[in-house]
């Protein structure tokens, strides 16, 4: 029998994402009896690639790549944190400078990617809400691939605000967020410039070639609240308090992003 090919965005790519990474193979090869091979994308645009390529039995993407996945996909559960499902995108900087809105042309960015929802298209549409042209802004754009590449960039003075997502929309989610993708040196070290409305949040996605005896036992895991074996790792790996199985009329909402 073929291993499970589970695919994940960049952000797991650290020697911490790994570990969480290693934690749900383990689960689900004890469980299961069942080989599972683990891919980090190197971005997101080749997370998307590699989703669509027919080799992924498992993908943990954004909601804009989960939208263009749904055709392909036998079930979606979203990722509860904080009590909540979805999230919100920051526009930040450094502490230490005196940016503001107003004051960013010419300045430089970082980005996830053009297909990250909170790394990419809601900051750009939170400027353009503020009358300000993300096209003609910034003297010059980085794409850096993973949150932890944003955080980086803006702390070490190659790029001067950047794209990331949040839990909380608040000072102490934003030190969470920072601590987390950037460890507990930069705690303390950003600020937020904008932040955007709760959007839908991060969905693991059962892909339709995953063999039916493999989708029933890891879908119900990932359903069960954090339960079991399996379960507890899929909410330790990706961080969440809990996953919610996307009905029709939730399936239908998401695809609706598709086109962002």
């Amino acid at each position: 029998m073929a291993p499970l090919h589970f695919v994940f965005p960049p952000s797991m790519g650290s020697a911490r994402g790994e570990a969480r990474l290693e934690l749900i193979g383990e689960s689900v090869r004890a469980e299961l009896g069942h080989e599972v091979g683990l891919e980090v994308a190197p971005s997101y645009d080749e997370l998307a690639t590699l989703a669509l390529s027919g080799r992924a039995d498992l993908v943990w993407a954004p909601p804009v790549i989960a939208a263009r996945l749904l055709p392909h996909a036998r079930a979606v559960f979203q990722s509860v944190r904080h009590g909540v499902v979805g999230y919100h995108a920051a526009l930040i900087a450094r502490r230490d400078t005196p940016l503001s809105l107003e004051t960013l042309r010419g300045t430089t960015v970082a980005w996830v990617g053009k297909s990250s929802l909170a790394g990419y298209r809601l900051p750009r549409d939170l400027l353009r809400r503020r009358g300000l042209d993300p096209d003609r802004l910034f003297r010059k754009e980085l794409f850096v691939g993973a949150y932890p590449e944003v955080l980086s960039h803006i702390a070490h003075g190659d790029a001067d605000v950047g794209g990331i997502c949040v839990n909380v929309p608040s000072e102490a989610g934003l030190e969470e967020t920072v601590e987390q993708y950037g460890g507990a040196a930069l705690r303390g070290k950003m600020r937020t410039l904008a932040i955007s409305d709760r959007v839908t949040a991060d969905c693991i996605l059962l892909m339709a070639r995953m063999p039916a005896t493999a989708a029933e036992v890891i879908g119900e895991a990932i359903d069960s609240n954090c339960r079991g074996r399996v379960g507890s790792a899929f909410c330790m790996g990706l961080e969440a308090d809990r996953f919610v199985r996307l009905d029709a009329t939730e399936r239908e909402a998401l695809a609706l992003l598709a086109h962002l």
